[in-house]
């Protein structure tokens, strides 16, 4: 720890963010699996994150819903049980119960924060064609993954 207080604190609320999103994927991919057919990609440590194939019945309800992030407050969310057991499990799994409120480095490790569970791409134009050039943009929030959405857009198996 007292090596790491030499770094700025943009860096080390970036450690303790991506730890939380990892958690955060996790159990959106428990998620997936459990309601819709989907399909997963290799992440980091073993870790697979989880796409549905078909924007079912059941995601149709989800379609505005923010997935809080891993942290104290969940203990008085009144969220979706499905999710909510999940969140539980992962805290339980990872044995986060006692660090939920705790601080690191001079910054709470655990923050509250919510991402949307789906997203649409906006701003999609194509900018060029050809029979071998394919120009385009979009625009995604933050915390979504353009690179799945490329793989969709292009149709390349998954």
């Amino acid at each position: 720890e007292k090596a790491l207080k030499v770094f700025p604190k943009h860096l080390k609320l970036l450690f303790f963010f991506s730890d939380q999103s990892l958690l955060w994927n996790r159990i959106l991919a428990r998620f997936i699996k459990k309601v819709a057919s989907h399909f997963c990609l290799s992440f980091i440590r073993k870790e697979k994150l989880c796409f549905y194939k078909e924007f079912n019945p059941i995601l149709k309800n989800f379609k505005d819903f923010e997935l809080p992030y891993v942290s104290s407050e969940i203990f008085n969310w009144d969220g979706p049980e499905i999710i909510k057991r999940e969140i539980l499990n992962v805290i339980k799994e990872e044995n986060l119960e006692e660090l939920l409120e705790k601080e690191a480095l001079g910054l709470k490790i655990f923050t509250p924060g919510a991402r949307k569970i789906i997203v649409i791409p906006e701003d999609l134009h194509i900018i060029y064609y050809d029979k071998k050039i394919f120009i385009f943009r979009f625009f995604l929030p933050s915390g979504s993954y353009a690179t799945v959405f490329l793989l969709k857009l292009l149709n390349f198996k998954v």
